[in-house]
């Protein structure tokens, strides 16, 4: 199993979202004890709002949402940025669909 390649930090990262979204595991649920302030959204300008509005527009993977708000110059880490994203869209639950193995994600308006 070695390949050539190394697993690029960004693989992990879109995994941990993946597998954020991918739905319920068998660790204890705390998103009745989320509060509704996700720490750091707001500063860095990635809000629900935000990501509601590129959802709503057009599918997108979780790879794309993170790179538009990337490019905002948000300040974050790239580690804070998945971390956020992945509360939200947890918040949100957009619609899933896999298009030639990706995972797209949507909102009905």
């Amino acid at each position: 199993t070695n390949s050539s390649r190394s697993v690029t930090p960004t693989d992990n990262k879109r995994k941990i979202v993946n597998d954020a979204l991918a739905g319920p595991s068998n660790k204890k649920q705390k998103l009745d004890s989320l509060p509704n302030y996700i720490p750091g959204s707001n500063e860095s300008g990635i809000t629900e709002d935000a990501v509601r509005k590129y959802l709503m527009r057009k599918p997108m993977t979780t790879t794309e949402l993170l790179q538009k708000f990337k490019s905002k110059k948000t300040g974050l880490s790239s580690e804070q940025l998945v971390n956020i994203m992945t509360q939200i869209l947890k918040k949100i639950n957009p619609i899933k669909q896999t298009l030639k193995g990706k995972m797209y994600l949507s909102l009905k308006a």
